[in-house]
């Protein structure tokens, strides 16, 4: 779903600065049945298996995630405090902590696959060899608070 598949019913919602109540943008509003269209699409996707991304792919966009946000620091520190009226360090920290996790995200995609479970402690198990394997659990809507856009 992109933001072109909302219901233009809703219309738009203007993002004011609370310091001076300017307008900063304006961004297209959706309405619950969107979030649903959405919620659904993304469950059907997550179904079906084939459409899954490789994990060499998952891994490109993860560190391709964290690049543009390490590149466009500045910018969505700025934009933060525009819109939330919070301090640019405080910005700058959480646009940091956004960045690095992207980057552990990344790392556990390279570092962890799963484990492997001990066998052979019994006769039923002997010349056994067992794991486990790390997979997606399921789909996740986040709903960011003003005050943490990217540290919610």
């Amino acid at each position: 779903m992109t933001l072109a598949d909302t219901d233009s019913r809703a219309g738009t919602l203007s993002v004011i600065n609370p310091y001076d109540l300017s307008e900063i943008d304006t961004v297209p509003a959706a309405t619950r049945d969107d979030a649903e269209r959405a919620m659904e699409t993304t469950f059907g996707l997550f179904r079906d298996r084939g459409a899954w991304l490789p994990a060499e792919r998952r891994l490109a966009v993860l560190e391709g995630a964290a690049i543009l946000v390490a590149t466009q620091a500045g910018l969505l520190a700025d934009t933060i405090v525009r819109e939330g009226g919070k301090p640019r360090s405080d910005s700058a920290a959480e646009v940091a902590a956004a960045g690095d996790a992207l980057k552990a995200a990344a790392a556990v995609l390279r570092t962890d696959a799963g484990q492997a479970v001990p066998m052979g402690l019994s006769g039923e198990t002997a010349d056994r060899l067992a794991f486990t394997r790390y997979e997606p659990a399921g789909v996740v809507l986040v709903i960011p608070s003003f005050c943490e856009p990217l540290g919610g």
